[in-house]
C-alpha cells in the first residue's frame, strides 16, 4: 500500500504479468495460462494512465529495468487504500535465469519460473 502497510484484502498476490501495448494495458492473471486476461484501453496524461474519468495508475518511476506505480481512484486519499505496485522487466528476470542455470542439468521449478 502506499503507506508501506501490508495488503489485508482477500486477493492473492503474486506474480502478475501487465503488457502495455499502444494505448492498451492487458493484465494477465496467471502468467501461465496467457488466455486469462483482462484488457483495457487508457489515455496517458503526463504521468498518469487513465483507463477511465475515475481511476487509473501514476507512473512514479520508469526505467529499462523496473516499473513502479501507484493506483489512483477518484475519491481515495487514505494511504492505507492505495495499492502501490512494483514490476520487474520479464526479460531481463528471464536473461538472468538463464544465465545463472545455463550448464546446470536440473533445474528447480519455483513460484516465479516453470522450466
Amino acid at each position: 500500500m502506499l503507506d508501506g502497510s501490508r495488503d489485508l484484502s482477500q486477493r492473492e498476490l503474486g506474480v502478475s504479468l501487465w503488457k502495455i501495448t499502444g494505448n492498451t494495458l492487458c493484465v494477465y492473471s496467471d502468467p501461465i495460462f496467457m488466455e486469462m486476461k483482462s484488457c483495457v484501453d487508457f489515455n496517458l496524461e503526463k504521468r498518469i494512465m487513465k483507463t477511465s474519468k475515475e481511476a487509473g495508475y501514476h507512473i512514479e518511476k520508469l526505467t529499462a529495468d523496473s516499473l513502479v506505480i501507484t493506483q489512483r481512484v477518484d475519491g481515495e486519499e487514505a494511504p492505507d487504500k492505495i495499492r502501490k505496485i512494483w514490476f520487474v522487466n520479464n526479460s531481463l528476470r528471464i536473461n538472468n535465469f538463464l544465465k545463472q542455470y545455463k550448464n546446470d542439468t536440473v533445474i528447480t521449478a519455483t513460484r516465479e519460473f516453470t522450466p
